[in-house]
């Protein structure tokens, strides 16, 4: 191929096109404002340098464990509560899975594990309980099964000490960290502590913060094991897993992980690791819950293969992406999340090129930012005293607090899209069950809602119907009407089309009595038309509220009970809607 056929182009030359065809526009309106507190550009040229000078880019770029295996490996979520939890297991194993989230209790788990062969089987354990009832279970199955102590494979993703901070429990937690250590000495390739941030994200908290308490929680780690066994650093190291979720932020997500290996690298090289397997965060990544959804449930296998995809191009070690129904029976739903992992593997060959996106700037700034606003949230920390003292001053439950309520606050302005729950909702979907409560799920303020607005509508034997009355400019009222059908959707409305009749007679529209009629036109009409519309709809059903698709300074009258527009709080509107005395209750579909 000859390279000079493609002239380069300059980021000057990028720029200078840009503008000319945004008209005016400034360039710094194709920004994208993470919500992160990093603003990424559009575009990224050499010129931007996006590899800054003494950075670690063999880590960054593929790291110990991609150079010893490429790929990542697959891991089946198990829930040993369900009553097929054995059956799932063998179904994996069918399917050429051979690790395995177990979560449950010692006894749940001593009932599963003859069924796993653990010569050829990895055992990543989400089970809370004390480290001799579970080292027991452990040692009883390798007797049993006549395996050799350094075929045990796997990890305890299990967090004692995040899980302590909430309850001021750090000592205790770190004292049976140390129990975990020891017991875990007979097995050399079994990891029996863990580094855990999917809370964070599940409670709302940023992917910069995630990073910061990965490496804060690895500091205090090591420091209070160091002085409870004397073992050195890189011993501690090397028993030490990483969990991570993985959310839908696809580019951010990659670069999240190469950002990891970097600043982990800078930690175990400061407290005297020195060995590559030390220095290297062995990641076990598993698909968050915060984002997906119980309406429209289909959408979630989207979200997981988009998320499952940016944690293998990440470099992570092993991968859970949980089934896309919140459901512990149901079969169907694990085995769709077994296939994304052998699509992406076998079809896509996603694993078999390490860092498939090292080099693309856009991912090397990413990288950066992440890595640059960590360390800073890292640091200032470590100056309160370290994880555990910012945790007790406050600092980090209030960081996390404060991003949580930026994000809802996004999602319920619909800021940030959430396909099928506050955005594009299937209208004629119904739930069966109530939906649980507590429910941390971002679009979990718009399902409940929904589910009330069903429950009302069954009661009733009617739906709440709106009609969506447009008239005029046909591309500015199909807007309105659109956006109007997608708010009200998303809080369980059934919406009806209609168009303005001549003489605005009313007396045959609409087929059946609405509950709302939203008005849908361009503002110069809602000016010239709109007072004699809603005359008319006042005499011929005076009792049904009027709202209009536009904001109030783009025309107003005494009549409308509601304006309707983008950035509004959407769920406040929804939620005004339905009788607080409401409860949902099974709805039959």
């Amino acid at each position: 191929m000859n390279f000079s056929e493609f002239p380069h182009t300059s980021y000057a030359e990028w720029l200078a096109q840009v503008l000319a065809d945004l008209k005016g526009t400034p360039a710094e309106a194709l920004d994208w404002d993470t919500g992160e507190g990093i603003i990424l550009k559009p575009y990224y040229t050499l010129e931007q340098q996006p590899f800054p000078a003494g950075d670690h880019l063999p880590v960054r770029r593929a790291g110990y464990w991609q150079s010893l295996a490429p790929g990542w490996q697959p891991v089946q979520e198990i829930n040993l509560a369900a009553s097929g939890a054995a059956a799932d297991i063998q179904a994996a194993r069918d399917a050429e899975v051979h690790a395995f989230w177990l979560r449950g209790t010692p006894d749940q788990l001593a009932a599963v594990i003859p069924g796993i062969p653990l010569h050829q089987s990895a055992l990543h354990l989400g089970v809370q309980a004390s480290p001799a009832s579970v080292a027991a279970v452990l040692r009883q199955a390798l007797a049993d099964q006549g395996t050799a102590p350094d075929q045990l494979t796997g990890t305890w993703l299990y967090d004692r000490l995040a899980s302590a901070l909430p309850d001021d429990h750090a000592e205790a937690a770190m004292t049976e960290s140390a129990a975990s250590l020891a017991a875990a000495d007979a097995w050399p390739w079994f990891r029996p502590l863990c580094v855990d941030t999917t809370w964070v994200y599940e409670q709302g908290g940023t992917l910069v913060q995630q990073l910061a308490l990965a490496l804060g929680l690895t500091v205090e780690y090591v420091h209070g094991l160091q002085t409870r066994t004397g073992q050195p650093a890189a011993h501690i190291l090397s028993k030490l897993a990483v969990c991570m979720p993985v959310g839908s932020l696809f580019f951010l997500e990659i670069a999240k992980f190469r950002a990891l290996r970097v600043l982990y690298t800078q930690v175990a090289e400061v407290m005297g690791a020195t060995t590559p397997e030390a220095q290297a965060p062995f990641v076990v990544a598993v698909t968050g819950q915060w984002n997906k959804s119980r309406y429209d449930a289909p959408t979630n296998l989207l979200r997981l293969t988009t998320e499952t995809l940016s944690a293998a191009l990440g470099g992570v070690q092993s991968l859970i992406t949980r089934p896309y129904r919140d459901n512990p029976d149901d079969p169907a739903a694990a085995r769709l999340s077994r296939n994304i992992h052998h699509l992406l593997q076998h079809e896509a060959v996603a694993g078999q090129v390490a860092d498939a996106v090292g080099g693309a700037y856009y991912i090397e700034a990413a990288t950066d930012a992440l890595i640059t606003a960590a360390w800073e949230l890292f640091q200032r920390w470590e100056s309160a005293g370290g994880c555990i003292a910012a945790w007790q001053q406050g600092l980090i439950p209030a960081a996390i607090t404060a991003a949580a309520a930026t994000r809802a606050r996004r999602v319920r302005t619909r800021q940030q899209v959430l396909t099928g729950i506050n955005q594009y909702p299937d209208q004629s979907e119904t739930l069966p069950d109530p939906m649980p409560t507590p429910d941390l799920r971002g679009g979990a303020v718009f399902e409940h809602i929904r589910q009330r607005a069903d429950a009302w509508g069954l009661s009733r034997g009617q739906r709440l119907t709106a009609c969506i009355l447009g008239w005029g400019d046909p591309a500015l009222q199909n807007a309105r009407r659109q956006f109007a059908r997608n708010l009200l959707g998303c809080g369980g409305w059934v919406c009806q089309d209609i168009d303005r009749p001549e003489s605005d007679d009313f007396q045959s529209l609409p087929p059946r009595k609405p509950d709302l009629i939203v008005l849908c036109a361009a503002d110069a009409d809602y000016t010239t038309d709109g007072p004699a519309l809603i005359a008319a709809l006042q005499t011929t059903l005076p009792e049904v509220p009027l709202v209009l698709a536009g904001k109030p300074e783009a025309w107003s009258h005494p009549a409308l009970r509601h304006h309707i527009y983008a950035g509004m709080d959407a769920a406040r509107w929804l939620d005004s809607l339905v009788p607080s005395s409401v409860v949902p209750t099974n709805v039959t579909p």
